[in-house]
């Protein structure tokens, strides 16, 4: 017979029973958890930036790095990669920061379609905005060169026009105009004591100032423009870099004697900055970092990599440099990178999956191929070190490619072959493309001369030229059949 059990026991055990378990998320190539619904990702979220970075700071904790791009301030944990809070972002847009001494606050020369051009400053525990300086009757363009005090009590700002000057952070009150330059102000700095600022310009000279009355107290001339000039904690030397020259300099301040010159031939940015103590000068340049004895120019230690920005931590064990928005940190002693390397998404100009949908492409100034499975990179090839167009076939089967000097190229989407050329006009600027189906037609946007033109392939034939001065961004496609053409209008809308 059977017999049904109570309703209470069957309450019970129900309860004791262990529920069911929550799916396990889903993980990236790299152990990261994917969104919800994502089946890979391309490329890695340790230390990633979507803007350029221009400037870095290793925190007094030991545990964390400031970052500071265009638009964002970043905290980064140095040991993982992995964000420490959310990024902060900036009043406006801009590619000159820079930090106190004490590592408590950044300055960053900014640009904002609303308000123009200014000059902000945050707080670099937080990044609250402490103060913003707008263009106005003290300054009147882009700022070129920023700097701070040791506490980040004054700022000292190099422009356009040979404008600088130093404000009061507090109140945003000037303090002194430093007026000499007769050329750009490409860099500023302060000395750590406060007795003086330093600013380098197109006019081939660095000056001195007292920062209290704007007086010049001394000048360097030199024999090329020098940017991004760095002073030593005791304010005895100075350093600035030359992409003519090749090189970084170092003078002494009292005398202006040149002391010694590091040459990178192969290079053209040079970014230089000394360690709090002293005893270290490291110079960043696009192709090499590396370290230095301050006082005779020795090389310690050369590392693999480079970029346009950099800093040392306090205890001179970490050095980070960075380049766009890339960045590697290495062991200051031993050369050896902290972390791996992971592969990045390039620039991306434009994608197309493959036909069996296992891969996808990604086009800039690389030619990337990412497996869509697993999100490894399975392939990678520059193609250029500048911004290229691309024009894709409404098929994905084939893709036009704009070069130098006026020249495209056409290719097979699937090896990347080239299978047409042509030589434009040298008044020809590239700007956008399309490229109909079957590789027939090829349609040019010349920023140039504002027009649209569109070629028969491959006999290289013009068929259509169009006035392209009402068009926006101008973005062209081809219709599958090849007779149409659309573009951006000038009011938000596509015209056929």
């Amino acid at each position: 017979m059977i017999r049904s059990l109570p309703l209470s026991l069957v309450v019970i055990l129900a309860v004791l029973q262990d529920p069911p378990k929550a799916p396990e998320p889903k993980a990236d190539l790299y152990g990261d958890p994917l969104p919800a619904g994502v089946v890979a990702r391309f490329g890695s979220l340790r230390f990633r930036h979507i803007e350029d970075v221009n400037a870095f700071a290793f925190l007094p904790d030991g545990k964390t790095l400031m970052v500071v791009d265009y638009a964002f301030i970043h905290w980064w944990d140095i040991a993982t990669g992995n964000p420490i809070r959310p990024p902060v972002k900036k009043a406006g847009r801009g590619f000159t920061s820079s930090f106190s001494g004490d590592l408590k606050r950044i300055v960053t020369g900014e640009y904002d379609r609303a308000t123009g051009w200014m000059v902000g400053v945050y707080d670099s525990g937080d990044g609250k905005c402490l103060r913003v300086i707008h263009a106005g009757d003290d300054f009147n363009g882009q700022p070129l060169g920023v700097g701070l005090s040791d506490d980040g009590a004054l700022l000292v700002y190099g422009g356009v026009e040979g404008q600088a000057g130093v404000w009061e952070v507090s109140s945003g009150a000037k303090v002194a105009t430093l007026k000499g330059h007769t050329g750009q102000v490409w860099g500023a700095a302060y000395s750590s004591d406060g007795r003086f600022v330093a600013t380098s310009g197109q006019d081939k000279t660095i000056r001195f100032w007292n920062p209290k009355t704007g007086e010049m107290t001394g000048k360097i001339d030199t024999p090329f423009p020098f940017h991004s000039p760095a002073i030593s904690m005791d304010g005895s030397r100075i350093a600035a870099g030359s992409s003519e020259d090749r090189a970084v300099r170092v003078w002494e301040v009292a005398t202006g004697k040149e002391l010694f010159r590091i040459e990178r031939k192969e290079n053209v940015n040079f970014y230089p900055f000394f360690r709090r103590d002293g005893a270290t000068l490291a110079v960043v340049s696009d192709g090499t970092t590396s370290l230095h004895e301050s006082s005779s120019g020795r090389e310690v230690k050369r590392l693999a990599g480079g970029g346009y920005r950099g800093a040392l931590s306090a205890d001179g064990s970490r050095v980070v440099a960075g380049l766009g928005t890339r960045f590697r940190i290495w062991d200051a002693k031993t050369g050896a990178p902290v972390h791996e390397e992971r592969p990045m998404v390039g620039d991306c100009v434009a994608t197309w999956f493959s036909p069996d949908d296992a891969s996808l492409k990604i086009l800039g100034s690389t030619i990337q191929v990412w497996d869509c499975a697993t999100g490894g990179l399975r392939s990678s090839r520059e193609i250029s070190k500048y911004g290229v167009w691309y024009g894709v076939s409404p098929d994905g089967l084939h893709y036009a490619r704009s070069g130098s000097h006026g020249k495209v190229t056409v290719h097979s989407s699937v090896d990347d072959s080239e299978i047409a050329a042509m030589d434009l006009d040298n008044d020809t600027i590239v700007g956008f493309l399309a490229l109909s189906n079957g590789a027939k037609r090829l349609a040019v946007r010349n920023t140039n001369s504002a027009g649209v033109q569109v070629f028969d392939l491959p006999s290289g034939a013009e068929v259509k030229a169009v006035d392209g001065r009402g068009l926006k961004g101008a973005s062209l496609a081809f219709s599958p059949r090849g007779d149409l053409l659309a573009a951006e209008g000038p009011d938000g809308s596509v015209l056929i």
